[in-house]
């Protein structure tokens, strides 16, 4: 039997609707937090078996000169929206009763996204915003998956029929350009996952390959025959690979890169084996049961993760409980069924939607839920929804230092960041992480009180040390580049980055985690240092810096950590307002205290030393137990970080007084 014969063959697999099944459950359980730690590779499953179905057809309709891109899209039309549709009309149902203002705006942007196939570029960047929410309240966050498999075939048609034009056979050279692309996208996310992990995560170039790998086995590996006992220990390598990278993968596995081969080379040896004949994997994956979930895969892939993710956004919480990771998994299937057998069959016969009709739908159902979308945006998120109490509280997710966007994360051309009195030389420099930039808006109006005039530096995740970093490289090199040209700016007092003034420092960080860190020693720490490991070296790091500036006859005030309370507290007052649900335990003075002991305890040997002063906000914030709002407005805009209005307007008069001595 020729190639032609063989790609032509339109017989059921069965055993690849099970493997369906063995793709979607790992997920739906994984992201439901029941166990499968590396469920997450149930996409690249899916990945591998959409490029090896997908390229079957296009290639037997290119090699019998009948391939049509209207037939094409007509048929993605059918199998992709119709289902996509009723889910978007599930979470935006969801979204408009739960979400709050700003997050019901980011739904929005989201549908957009996700309507244009772009989904996966869209929340790689949102992500990547320090301040985003938790991704495990994004209620379209999967659609990365499908933008990923829609972008590949807007290209990857075009891409078989010039192949096979250019080369007297069709199916060789389409195997060899598919092979270069494959190759080219696996080096690729190989590169991308130690430089930028989101994109290697998120983007279709770094993806390719796993669709690649299923198109490859539609078009090559056919022609290698295998015999019975072959293609049981191919099934069985297959198995092997799922099983080690579903059991043992896990959230820290570096991931996709390298490690996807095993998911989607597992996929490609059981599906390639099926193809052969029988053996133990394939009859296995034929079990019935297994037959029917992979049949509404599609529709439980869509559905599980908003229904999830919509009761996150109810509770509040990013981890489900186990009674309500199993109600969301039962409800999943629950729809899934519905919308496989209402929803998805009815769609994809002619017999009873006509090709006009399908076009019709996809115009006018895009064009309905874009609509929604932009009024949601345009009326920045319906605020009028909600009576006025939930509205204050819900606008404590947004007040964040209204300058963050400006003087945040870099160290412009310009200059730093001037805070306080405008009409004065600088002459302190406020410099941390985001826990300073969240207090930004108080020293700012604590330095106008007290008639003085600063510089501002921050960075996330960058506390205020030379010369140490944690494991994390990209951030290390970022907080590298900033504090080596602060301590060269100290050292020279030079008036090109208006240091010539500067008298003083603050400094002002999440030190309870900054201490935490793991931190490396770099090649410039003296090898004295050498000898510390963990919180010991982040202490001798900040003696370092410390006794850097005191050297450059500054003075220094470190203002000691935040209080946190460990759970968002806007979004806790607004379910205590809607829902009536009680607010967890805040925390005490006394705990708050415990979190700055290893802080104090590194800073006695300054006791005494007038140019060192050590300032506390957390009386101003705790009494017996710490506020979590006063006259309505939350004084965080999530857990650890101030509000703009705490900051401002509660905080300012006694930094002036504290750092200034001001009355």
């Amino acid at each position: 039997m020729n190639f032609n014969q063989k790609i032509a063959g339109k017989s059921y697999r069965a055993d690849i609707d099970g493997l369906r099944a063995v793709a979607v459950l790992p997920v739906v359980f994984y992201h439901a937090g029941l166990g499968f730690p590396g469920g997450y590779v149930g996409v690249d499953i899916f990945f591998v078996i959409s490029g090896y179905l997908i390229t079957q057809i296009i290639f037997r309709e290119i090699n019998q000169g009948n391939f049509s891109f209207v037939d094409f899209y007509e048929r993605r039309a059918r199998r992709i929206l119709p289902a996509l549709f009723f889910m978007l009309v599930i979470s935006s149902l969801g979204a408009w009763l739960l979400l709050l203002p700003e997050e019901l705006s980011q739904y929005g942007k989201s549908i957009l996204a996700t309507l244009a196939f772009f989904a996966n570029f869209f929340f790689s960047h949102s992500l990547g915003d320090y301040f985003a929410s938790d991704a495990e309240f994004q209620i379209l966050l999967h659609m990365w998956s499908l933008a990923v498999e829609e972008q590949f075939y807007i290209f990857f048609p075009f891409l078989l029929i010039l192949s096979s034009r250019a080369g007297k056979s069709k199916l060789l050279t389409a195997f060899l350009v598919s092979s270069l692309v494959a190759i080219l996208s696996l080096y690729l996310a190989s590169v991308s996952l130690e430089h930028a992990p989101v994109a290697a995560f998120y983007h279709s170039p770094g993806r390719a390959w796993e669709l690649g790998i299923g198109a490859l086995l539609a078009l090559g590996v056919h022609d290698v025959s295998l015999g019975k006992f072959q293609r049981e220990i191919v099934s069985i390598i297959g198995t092997l690979f799922l099983a080690v990278a579903i059991f043992y993968y896990d959230k820290n596995t570096a991931f996709p890169g390298l490690a996807a081969l095993a998911p989607c080379l597992g996929a490609a040896c059981i599906i390639w084996a099926g193809r052969q004949g029988p053996n133990i994997a394939s009859r296995i994956l034929s079990f019935p049961p297994l037959v029917f979930v992979g049949l509404i895969s599609y529709s439980l892939y869509l559905l599980h993760w908003p229904i999830m993710a919509l009761l996150r956004n109810y509770t509040g919480f990013a981890s489900l409980s186990e009674r309500d990771a199993w109600a969301s998994v039962t409800l999943s299937f629950l729809l899934a069924i519905f919308s496989w057998a209402v929803v998805e069959r009815p769609f994809r016969s002619k017999r009873y939607i006509n090709s006009k009709s399908v076009f019709v739908f996809s115009f006018g159902g895009g064009v309905i839920f874009s609509i929604f979308a932009a009024g949601v945006i345009a009326f920045g998120g319906v605020p009028s929804r909600f009576p006025a109490e939930v509205q204050s509280f819900a606008a404590g997710l947004t007040d964040r230092n209204p300058r963050r966007d400006d003087c945040f994360d870099q160290w412009p051309e310009s200059g730093l960041c001037r805070i306080g009195d405008p009409a004065r030389t600088p002459n302190f420099i406020f410099w941390g992480d985001s826990h300073a930039d969240a207090l930004m808006p108080g020293v700012d109006k604590a330095a106008v009180l007290s008639g003085h005039s600063g510089l501002f530096l921050a960075h996330g995740g960058c506390p205020p040390v030379l010369n140490i970093h944690n494991s994390d490289i990209f951030w290390a090199e970022k907080c590298q580049a900033l504090y080596s040209r602060l301590s060269d700016a100290l050292a020279v007092s030079s008036e090109k980055d208006g240091m010539a003034e500067i008298s003083q420092v603050v400094l002002h960080a999440r030190w309870s985690v900054a201490e935490k860190m793991v931190p490396l020693r770099r090649m410039d720490l003296p090898e004295s240092a050498s000898e510390y490991v963990g919180a010991e070296l982040f202490n001798y790091g900040l003696g370092e810096t410390i006794d850097l500036i005191l050297t450059s006859g500054r003075t220094v005030v470190i203002i000691i950590g935040t209080p946190e309370f460990g759970w968002n507290v806007p979004s806790k007052l607004v379910n205590y307002a809607r829902f009536g649900k009680p607010l967890p335990a805040s925390p005490t003075l006394e705990k708050v205290s415990q979190m700055n002991a290893d802080l104090l305890a590194n800073l006695q040997k300054y006791d005494g030393d007038e140019r060192v002063k050590v300032v506390s906000i957390n009386d101003v914030l705790c009494a017996d137990v710490c506020l979590a709002q006063i006259d309505g407005h939350p004084l965080y805009v999530d857990g650890n970080h101030l509000s703009a209005y705490a900051a401002e307007e509660v905080l300012a008069r006694p930094l002036s007084e504290r750092i200034w001595n001001a009355q």
